[in-house]
């Protein structure tokens, strides 16, 4: 059975002997619902889509990015210089009634020592013109699965109040003492855009 987790809790993804080290994150969200109001009535106000675009860092020990192929997003969709992380080509699609809009394959044995995190970050595309931010999305959630041994590690939910923030620090994967672990972050900026987002790691 899968660990639910709440903001900053961890749990083991991988430890070498009971898990295979295979792993896929599913990020799924759902936009709330437009509020309409007298004003949007009688400016005929139409809704625009709240777009998230998911990130994916490679950070070492010093928590820094190393070189730029360590930023994986949709401009970059697989870490080149291990192929140990990738965004699949599907970024949306319903499963067992579950939707989910991002799925990014991880090897974490194909990581090199260079490595100590893997962070996955989220921004709200073109927020500042479009006048959006993380509390126009509702229900957003990570879940980690062991592919190889078919089971789900863990699942958090997104539940702080995001009121005027436009990026997230959703959670990291990163080594302990007996392998790899998950931590539940759900740390909300201000950043616009994923590049202004990962200057703290620069």
């Amino acid at each position: 059975m899968a660990v639910g987790l709440i903001r900053g809790d961890k749990t083991p993804v991988h430890d070498g002997v009971n898990t295979s080290g295979h792993i896929i994150a599913y990020i799924g969200w759902s936009e709330t619902p437009f509020r309409e109001n007298l004003i949007t009535k009688i400016k005929k106000v139409k809704p625009v889509p709240v777009e998230c675009d998911i990130a994916v860092v490679l950070l070492a020990d010093n928590n820094r990015i190393q070189e730029q192929s360590d930023l994986i997003f949709h401009n970059n969709r697989v870490h080149s210089k291990t192929n140990a992380i990738q965004l699949l080509s599907q970024p949306y699609f319903e499963s067992a009634g579950e939707a989910y809009n991002e799925q990014i394959e991880i090897y974490l044995d194909a990581l090199g020592s260079e490595y100590d995190k893997i962070q996955f970050i989220g921004c709200i595309y073109d927020a500042d013109k479009r006048k959006q931010d993380f509390d126009m999305i509702d229900d957003m959630y990570i879940t980690l699965i062991d592919v190889d041994y078919n089971y789900e590690i863990c699942r958090f939910y997104l539940q702080q109040d995001y009121k005027e923030l436009s990026s997230m620090f959703i959670g990291e994967i990163h080594r302990y003492e007996y392998g790899w672990e998950f931590e539940a972050l759900g740390n909300g900026s201000h950043d616009v855009g994923i590049m202004h987002a990962i200057k703290r790691y620069t």
